[in-house]
């Protein structure tokens, strides 16, 4: 895995994001307790169930990244809007929710369709030449 990283002179070490430091944070420090505990945790449960800890809060982005990838997860309809929502810890929509959002911004703009393939007409067929057979 690359470091997007820099040595200063005085040897620290540079990260060029918040979000590069917390993920070497997360791998090099917390990942061994983390699994430790996973696996603990997981035989006490009755078998094939197990625990996964969520380590996603540390790895948050920025407020206007972490927007670009939830509108590209939803361009791309990875999740939908709820889930979106309940990532940001909001609740689902509401109906007067949704007429008011109507009432304020106008109706969502239709989605685009995929262009209809062209319907081809079939070609006419011409005579086959017959074969000549020079004598």
């Amino acid at each position: 895995m690359a470091k997007n990283r820099a040595t200063s002179a005085s040897g620290s070490i540079r990260y060029a994001n918040i979000t590069q430091k917390n993920l070497a944070f997360l791998v090099n420090k917390l990942g061994p307790a983390v699994q430790r505990r996973e696996r603990y945790l997981t035989r006490l449960l009755p078998m094939p169930r197990y625990v996964k800890l969520k380590t996603d809060a540390l790895l948050r982005m920025d407020p206007e990244t972490r927007q670009k990838v939830m509108r590209s997860r939803l361009e791309m309809r990875q999740i939908t809007n709820s889930e979106a929502r309940e990532l940001d810890n909001y609740a689902p929509l509401t109906e007067a929710d949704k007429n008011e959002i109507i009432e304020i911004y106008g109706p969502p703009k239709a989605a685009s369709a995929p262009p209809k393939p062209a319907e081809e007409e079939p070609a006419e067929e011409e005579p086959a030449e017959a074969d000549t057979v020079p004598a």
